[in-house]
């Protein structure tokens, strides 16, 4: 048996465990009396200034997983309102009808978009935790960890979304 393996003694996991392919290495934690959130911020801290082997990641489950998808969210998408869409939109909220005169619209679109401007504004002083945004003037490459962040998705899918033709339209 000699002339075919080398045999030692060495501690290590019990099996082996695979997800999609790659080695997985399970490491598990009772949270008790403390809450879960800052208990896995302790942990991120400590784990950030370790040096991992290439291709690792590191992932928090459990009561943290779900407690991270029930933390409200908000996604803000600025888009670049065309003035026949700004023009839509005054017919739809009632600020003007099939009646109103080119003119009278063209002199009514400054103010509309001020007021998305302003309200956008507002959203974002506002100060909400867990708010993204993604604008529609900004390049694939801005958008995609932002939105790829936000969705809690690694960074092709937050592209292949971002890549729809209708993303950014009414």
């Amino acid at each position: 048996l000699g002339r075919l393996a080398s045999i030692e003694l060495v501690d290590g996991p019990s099996t082996v465990q695979r997800e999609w392919g790659k080695r997985r290495v399970l490491v598990q934690a009772n949270v008790r009396g403390r809450d879960v959130a800052s208990f896995v911020d302790e942990v991120r801290e400590a784990v950030g200034g370790l040096a991992m082997p290439a291709g690792s990641h590191v992932r928090y489950g459990g009561q943290f997983e779900h407690l991270e998808r029930a933390r409200t969210r908000l996604l803000q998408v600025e888009c670049d309102f065309s003035d026949e869409y700004l023009i839509g939109h005054a017919r739809r909220v009632g600020l003007a009808g099939e009646q109103t005169s080119r003119d009278s619209l063209e002199r009514l679109l400054p103010t509309i978009r001020h007021d998305i401007a302003h309200e956008s504004d507002l959203i974002r002083d506002a100060g909400f935790e867990n708010m993204a945004t993604i604008r529609q003037s900004d390049s694939l490459a801005q958008n995609t960890p932002t939105l790829a962040q936000f969705l809690s998705v690694d960074d092709s899918t937050a592209e292949e979304i971002l890549s729809h033709p209708h993303l950014f339209s009414d």
